[in-house]
């Protein structure tokens, strides 16, 4: 096979990939590509290799895409909060409760819902043993780091074992 037939075929397994929506028809393309191009496994492997760093970098930016449109989704928010604060505080210091502004509704409402507990000592430095029951939410839940310690020890216990490790693969 030649270079270029190789870089094409490269090209057609990378479109594939992107076009594949489970991962079994990911590996089942994978599979039929590289079972039908005429190279050495090492050359085979070299090019998954090459296909990984370029998603890796792929990834790379897709997350700095998103970290950016995150940043920007609570800026304009937080433009919009200032601005309504503002509108707010002018209607409330005019003693407007409502407005017309062109083809604009404004007006000041209560918020629905409960009303907001205001608490007069920090709730994380209550002592919850000193409340009566009706007021604390107790949670139970299984101390896995004490199951693992017993099981790693020895020790048997009849609801868990310890199963085997994974493989991974790794590249450098």
């Amino acid at each position: 096979m030649k270079m270029y037939e190789m870089a094409d075929a490269l090209r057609a397994l990378a479109d594939q990939l992107d076009n594949a929506e489970t991962s079994e028809d990911m590996r089942q393309v994978l599979i039929d590509t590289m079972e039908s191009l005429d190279m050495d496994f090492e050359d085979k492997a070299e090019s998954m290799m090459s296909i990984i760093a370029n998603n890796n970098a792929m990834i790379a930016g897709c997350k700095a895409e998103i970290k950016r449109l995150t940043d920007k989704v609570q800026r304009l928010q937080n433009q919009n909060d200032s601005i309504k604060a503002y509108m707010m505080m002018c209607m409330k210091m005019s003693g407007k409760a409502k407005m017309q502004a062109g083809t604009w509704q404004i007006s000041i409402a209560k918020n629905g819902g409960k009303a907001p507990l205001l608490w007069k000592v920090d709730p994380d430095e209550l002592d919850l043993t000193a409340l009566p029951e009706k007021y604390v939410k107790r949670t139970e839940e299984i101390n896995t780091a004490a199951v693992r310690e017993t099981l790693e020890h020895g020790g048997f216990l009849s609801f868990a074992e310890l199963g085997e490790r994974g493989e991974s693969l790794r590249i450098r």
